[in-house]
Order: structure tokens, then sequence, then C-alpha cells
């Protein structure tokens, strides 16, 4: 390619007045100057484009090695900040135990202060809270001895009521002797159980009230001890002889 381009070279820059013969060995002078011209530009050419390569050999090696110093200054600033951070971890930890520690303190000389004050407060009260319950207990004194006075007192308006009742007692020590004196009519004399069971007009007007709204004429009362068969009872033994049926319940 270069004697080509030599050969192009040549021919075009002195056309057809020098014509070199190629069976001629011989080169001009005009030729051999123009020769060595064309290898000192080719010279220059190459080394120029060898610099060109260096300086861009050299420039790639400068980016890569920029990029790496980038990276490992990069990679220092990530464990930089990774100190850092794990440093401040650190202080924020011991500063809450110590913010910790100084509560637990101060809660602990709060409970010791409050716990003195509470003492001081007992023993300064002291005398007051005796005299207070001195004055209780004879506030309560009194008010039992009047309660004591009040309750002695009902009970001799009470004992003196119940002797001003005219009531029969309910066994008379005298009955028998009566009934001897009496002869046939003392046995139609009203008991003291009997006056005190006796129903007035007002209670029996009641119990006919509730009997007939109960329908009591028509309703069968069991006997207590028997059996029952449609209206009929039937009583079995002494008991259902003398005490019949059971009371009815317009009765009770």
């Amino acid at each position: 390619e270069s004697k080509q381009k030599e050969n192009s070279t040549l021919h075009g820059k002195h056309g057809d007045k020098e014509q070199v013969d190629p069976n001629h060995k011989t080169v001009s002078k005009p030729q051999r100057a123009h020769l060595e011209e064309y290898r000192k530009e080719e010279q220059e050419r190459k080394r120029q484009a060898v610099s060109e390569w260096k300086a861009a050999r050299d420039a790639e090696k400068r980016m890569k090695l920029l990029a790496k110093e980038a990276e490992k200054r990069a990679e220092e600033e990530r464990r930089a900040e990774l100190v850092m951070k794990r440093r401040k971890e650190r202080e924020q930890l011991a500063l809450y135990k110590l913010q910790r520690e100084a509560e637990r303190d101060r809660q602990k000389k709060f409970e010791e202060y409050t716990q003195v004050q509470q003492r001081q407060q007992r023993k300064h009260s002291n005398n007051v809270d005796l005299k207070k319950r001195q004055q209780r207990d004879l506030e309560l004194a009194a008010t039992r001895r009047a309660v004591l006075k009040e309750k002695e007192k009902q009970k001799q308006d009470r004992a003196s009521r119940i002797a001003e009742l005219k009531v029969k007692p309910a066994v008379r020590q005298e009955f028998k002797a009566e009934l001897r004196n009496r002869g046939s009519n003392g046995l139609t004399q009203a008991t003291t159980a009997y006056e005190r069971k006796k129903l007035t007009p007002a209670e029996l007007e009641q119990i006919q009230k509730r009997r007939a709204e109960q329908g009591a004429h028509d309703s069968v009362v069991p006997s207590t001890a028997g059996i029952t068969m449609g209206s009929k009872g039937y009583g079995i033994g002494v008991k259902s002889c003398v005490s019949g049926r059971a009371m009815a319940s317009w009765r009770k």
C-alpha cells in the first residue's frame, strides 16, 4: 500500500513531465527529495498517531484510575458514614441509659423524700389525731349513753303500757275451780284463746267476699288424711275424723 501511495503521489505531483521508469533502477534527485519528504510526512503521521494513541491510552488509564479512586472514596465515605452512624447510635444508647438511670435516681429520691414527708406529717399530726380520737370517743360515749337511756325509757314505757292493758292471761289457774262453781253454764263460756282468735264482723265479711269471688261453694277441698273421689272425700284414721277437710284458701 505504501508503494502504491508513493506511486500515486508521484504521478499526482509531477504528472507527465517526470515519468518513473519501472525498468530504470536509478532515481532522480527530485524524486529522491520527494520520497524523503513523503517518508518524513509518513513518519510524522505515524508518530502523531502513536502520540494520539498513547494520549488516548493515558486518558483511559487516567479515567479508570479516577473511577477507581472515586469508587474508593465512595467506599471510604460509606464506611465513614456507617462508622459515624454506629457511633451516633452508641452515643444515643449511652445517653438513653444515662437518662434512664437519672430518671430512676430521681424517682428513688422523690420516693424517699415523699416517705420522709409522710413520716413527718404523721408525726406532726399524731397529736391532732389523738385529740380528734379523744373527742370522737367522748362523742361516741355520749351517744351510747343517750341510746341506752332511750332504750331503758322505751323498755319502761312498754312495761307500763303492758301493765295498763286489760288482757286476760292465756292460762288461768283458777279455770277448773270456776268450772266447778259455774256448773253446766261454765262449759259454754268463751276461753281466752277463743277471744284472741275471734273474728270481727269486718273480717267475716271479707272472708265471705273472698269465698264468693273464688267460687268456694263449688270447690272441693281434699281431706288432710284420705282420698278424694268425685266430689266426696274419704278420710282414713282418727285424724280425718277429727280434722275433716283441709282449710280452704279463702279462709287462710
